[in-house]
C-alpha cells in the first residue's frame, strides 16, 4: 500500500498495515482497544488496592479473632468479681470483729457484769438507788441486789 491510496481502500486492509501507511488515520478500533486497556488496568489496580485494604483490615487481631476481645473482657470481669468478693469478705470479717469488740465493751459496762464482778446495787424500798451512805437513815429498809439474787436489809 502506498501513501496515495484512497481512504476506502485502507479500511479494507489489516488495521496494522493501514496505521503503518497512514498514521494520521489510525484504525478506529485501535483507539477503543487502547481505552479498554486503560480502563481494564485502572479497574484491576482499584480492585488490587481494595483487596489489599480488606486483607489489612482482616489481619487486625480484633477482626481476625473477634472472640479474643470478648474472652479478655470476660476474664477481666471474672477477676474483678473475685476481687470484689474478697474485699466484701474482708469488710464483713472486719465488721464482725468490730461488732464483737463493741459487744464485749457493752457487756463489761452492763450492771449485770458489774454485779458478776462482786458489786451490789443498794435501793430504798421505793426503788431509788442509794449512792451515798449519808442518805440512809437508821432502821431504813433496804433492798440489796447481787448477781445471783436480792437481799433485804435494815440500815444501822
Amino acid at each position: 500500500m502506498t501513501d496515495h491510496m484512497p481512504l476506502a481502500h485502507a479500511w479494507l486492509t489489516h488495521p496494522a498495515e493501514a496505521a503503518a501507511h497512514r498514521p494520521d488515520r489510525a484504525w478506529p478500533g485501535q483507539a477503543a482497544l487502547s481505552v479498554h486497556g486503560r480502563l481494564d488496568r485502572a479497574a484491576r489496580q482499584l480492585l488490587d488496592r481494595e483487596q489489599h485494604r480488606l486483607d489489612a483490615i482482616r489481619s487486625r487481631p480484633v477482626l481476625a479473632r473477634p472472640e479474643t476481645a470478648i474472652d479478655q473482657r470476660s476474664a477481666d470481669v471474672a477477676a474483678l468479681a473475685q476481687r470484689a468478693a474478697r474485699c466484701l469478705r474482708h469488710r464483713l470479717d472486719r465488721a464482725d470483729a468490730d461488732l464483737s469488740h463493741t459487744l464485749a465493751r457493752l457487756r463489761g459496762l452492763s450492771p449485770a457484769a458489774t454485779l458478776q464482778r462482786g458489786y451490789a446495787i443498794v435501793q430504798r424500798s421505793g426503788g431509788e438507788v442509794v449512792r451515798d451512805p449519808a442518805d440512809v437513815v437508821s432502821r431504813e429498809a433496804l433492798r440489796i441486789r447481787l448477781a445471783a439474787g436480792e437481799l433485804k436489809a435494815t440500815a444501822d
